[in-house]
């Protein structure tokens, strides 16, 4: 997953005192610093680093690159870098510096004037690193309630409510998670995975225990629409992990949400070209996916593998599906990947979804594959073309920029960000107009304790329909059920025994560093 960083508003506010004129240069020039900043996040994150640089927030990387290209300003030329150092704005503290023994790279941490979000940390650790790492989760999750808990005494109900979210959590059923991932046992997950939830379920439980079981999230607006959160949320964590937070009650989702966005400017389409077939005959395999998705995705699974495939039964629907919804973002269905001009080779998202090239052709060479990829490519081409007629000074958002010009899949994926963001206020307005509380919200889902009724249902959706104009709008329906205890009373005392055992290990290597010390 791709890293995103927000600045907090101070620093474009000092800098733009600083730097008034031309009145947008302020922003673009601070924009084109932290595309610098969350490249290099980016590439550190492919390196390796110990679970306790993780937990940490440390990074190896070219910190030169945002004094050289991070931009500079006025007549003498003053870096951003600099200025921003000069003026107590830092967004990265060095922890050591580059030099010839660390391959030029220094060890930075960003300041508390930046959150990263919706990110995924793919990390390796020995069984000593998990109990410091746990160790540093437990402590940091704790200094981020405190602090939470100091700002919001301040604060009444209005403004508590546009700053934070608060999720209930289910305290036994995440107990019985996080005891099922200590135990290490019947688990399906490699030893990177376990630790990664066992971190986030750790900090969760830590947050919401300080709240008397409500998990406190702070919000995050994105210039793309969409509200994300600092930290571990319940947007960025896995699944089970939020099974477990939640426990029992009903996840609503639309249903193929981006395609059946677009579809709703199929005919407008259609008589901007002067064609005369129908949206049905024109786009006949973006509707099968809308209608039809499972027998659309067996199809289309059954001509990319073969029966002598290494890619488990299993495993081949679930690749078929992201392949399909990557492809809806925009992705390219025939690249492979190529190597930049740093060295480095970079995979486009189709080919690390499905990693064999004869099978990623076969793929991409199914003709249910070429005729979605035409239909959705034309809405696409057609929503580009509307912003550059109507409202062209969208187009120069560096946000939405690659390699210095727009690009197509940013700009649909603006559109469709504000979109689904205005969407979900409507249902999250009629859903408070009906008493039903919603407990989560993830994008284009949110999570309820009780099912709705199949005539609050539709009513719902004929009333998103009717405003949107959306005639594809459903909403899927899943029932999330609580985690119940995996572990017989014998197994959770053996987990329990282990637990003190490495508790005092730890304790015994912190004793043996500290006599070093003195010594």
């Amino acid at each position: 997953m791709a890293t995103q960083l927000h600045i907090k508003p101070i620093v474009l506010e000092t800098f733009r005192k600083a730097h008034p004129k031309p009145t947008s240069s302020a922003r673009q020039l601070l924009e084109k610093y932290v595309s610098v900043l969350q490249d290099e996040i980016s590439k550190a994150k492919q390196r390796k680093r110990t679970a306790f640089e993780v937990k940490a927030g440390l990074y190896h990387f070219n910190a030169s690159r945002l004094t050289n290209e991070g931009g500079q300003f006025g007549k003498k030329g003053k870096r951003v870098h600099t200025w921003l150092g000069e003026n107590g704005l830092d967004l990265i503290e060095f922890k050591t510096k580059a030099n010839s023994f660390n391959k030029g790279l220094s060890v930075v941490k960003l300041t508390d004037l930046v959150f990263e979000f919706e990110f995924e940390n793919e990390i390796a650790a020995t069984e000593q690193e998990l109990v410091n790492c746990i160790t540093t989760t437990e402590s940091s999750a704790l200094k981020l309630a405190k602090s939470y808990e100091q700002q919001v005494q301040h604060m009444n109900e209005f403004e508590f409510e546009t700053e934070f979210d608060v999720t209930p959590v289910n305290a036994r059923s995440l107990q019985n998670y996080i005891d099922w991932l200590d135990a290490g046992v019947n688990l399906d997950m490699t030893d990177e995975s376990r630790l990664r939830k066992l971190n986030q379920a750790q900090h969760i439980k830590t947050v919401s225990d300080y709240f008397d079981g409500k998990f406190v999230q702070r919000k995050i607006a994105s210039e793309f629409g969409r509200t994300y959160y600092e930290g571990t949320s319940v947007q960025n964590i896995g699944k089970d992990t939020r099974r477990a937070m939640l426990g029992n009650c009903w996840e609503y989702d639309i249903h193929s949400s981006v395609v059946a966005w677009k579809m709703k400017f199929a005919d407008e389409f259609l008589q901007s070209t002067g064609c005369t077939a129908t949206v049905e005959q024109a786009f006949r395999t973006s509707i099968w996916y809308l209608t039809g998705k499972n027998e659309l995705m067996q199809r289309i699974q059954e001509q990319t593998f073969l029966a002598n495939s290494n890619v488990g039964l299993d495993l081949q629907p679930k690749l078929i599906k992201r392949a399909m919804t990557a492809i809806c973002f925009g992705a390219r269905k025939e690249q492979g990947g190529w190597r930049l001009k740093t060295g480095e080779w970079f995979t486009p998202a189709l080919a690390s979804i499905i990693k064999n090239k004869n099978e990623r052709k076969r793929f991409a060479d199914c003709v249910y594959v070429r005729e979605f990829v035409q239909e959705q490519n034309s809405l696409d081409t057609y929503l580009k073309d509307q912003i550059e007629a109507i409202r062209p000074t969208l187009l120069e958002n560096k946000l939405l920029h690659t390699h210095g010009r727009a690009n197509k899949a940013k700009v649909v994926a603006w559109l469709y960000q504000k979109s689904e963001t205005q969407t979900m206020a409507h249902v999250y307005e009629y859903l408070g107009n009906k008493g039903i509380e919603v407990i989560a919200k993830v994008h284009d889902a949110f999570f309820i304790k009780r099912k709705l009724s199949s005539e609050v249902r539709q009513e719902l959706e004929i009333e998103i329909e009717t405003l949107t104009g959306m005639s594809y709008f459903r909403f899927g329906e899943t029932k999330i059920e609580q985690w119940n205890a995996a572990l017989t009373r014998e197994e959770h005392e053996r987990v329990q025994a282990h637990k003190r055992f490495m508790a005092n290990e730890l304790e015994l290597m912190r004793a043996k560093q500290k006599n070093a010390v003195c010594i």
